[in-house]
């Protein structure tokens, strides 16, 4: 789930690609050497990066972000939540940067966005230089899927919220995406014992930094332990007051913490 996405000072030229079935929207911002691929959670788009295109420094980086399949204006073909939807994410993500001559690049990846960044990290770790992911959880517990079904209701949510994402999908593909989303999450609690994609962990070989807000309502604090006790090299910070959108409230010291990490031997 998805907080409110964010203005930029100077809004980034969005651009199209063509991948398979998908017509992929996304914007490249910067003209650093270390290249950054940043992957939206669920309902999300490239806005939801906005301060971290304000404030990266343009000179060491090279943001691309993308709306994933069926979200933003990727679209149509609208999403389909299938069990393997955010292994088809990554693939679209990965050939995106392939397609765009990227042959090596860093990941960052927020709530639904991590999945996708974990399997790139995993599946390519020639190309996988660093990642970065924050409210992340590789398996559902049952607690959550109780919290997802009360936030089904979309009434449920904050009203700035509801109307941004009203405007950017209209209220009856909302429901429909939102429904299905968390129709999923239940799905995967049911049958795969709320795994999602545990087993992709001990494969990701580069270096690791988990970010955590001790007051997120959507991911318990078990998944940040999890995550650094299953990935060989991974680093942990949490933000005693945080929710789920601590690159957004804490956007000038998440900021910093993260181009460190991406600059560090």
């Amino acid at each position: 789930m998805c907080n409110r996405t964010v203005t930029t000072n100077c809004k980034p030229q969005e651009q199209r690609m063509i991948i398979g079935k998908y017509n992929i929207n996304y914007v490249k911002v910067g003209s650093g050497p270390h290249h950054v691929l940043c992957i939206p959670g669920s309902l999300g788009s490239w806005e939801d990066f906005g301060y971290q295109i304000d404030e990266f420094n343009k000179e060491k980086f090279t943001l691309v972000i993308l709306d994933p399949p069926g979200f933003g204006k990727s679209r149509p073909p609208e999403r389909e939540y299938t069990l393997d939807h955010q292994d088809i994410d990554a693939t679209v993500a990965h050939a995106l940067m392939m397609n765009l001559k990227i042959p090596r690049y860093s990941l960052l990846g927020w709530s639904g966005g991590v999945v996708p960044c974990m399997y790139i990290a995993a599946t390519h770790p020639d190309v996988a230089q660093k990642l970065v992911v924050w409210g992340a959880q590789t398996y559902v517990l049952p607690s959550e899927v109780k919290y997802y079904q009360f936030f089904k209701d979309i009434t449920q949510w904050s009203e700035a919220m509801r109307r941004q994402k009203i405007e950017m999908y209209g209220e009856e593909t909302l429901l429909k995406l939102w429904s299905d989303w968390v129709d999923t999450l239940t799905t995967f609690s049911r049958i795969r014992n709320g795994d999602i994609c545990t087993k992709v962990l001990p494969k990701i070989a580069c270096p690791t930094f988990a970010l955590w807000g001790e007051k997120d309502p959507l991911v318990a604090r078990e998944h940040i332990y999890y995550l650094q006790k299953h990935i060989k090299n991974c680093e942990i910070y949490l933000y005693p007051k945080g929710s789920h959108n601590i690159h957004m409230r804490y956007h000038t010291d998440f900021n910093t913490r993260v181009q460190e990490f991406l600059l560090s031997n």
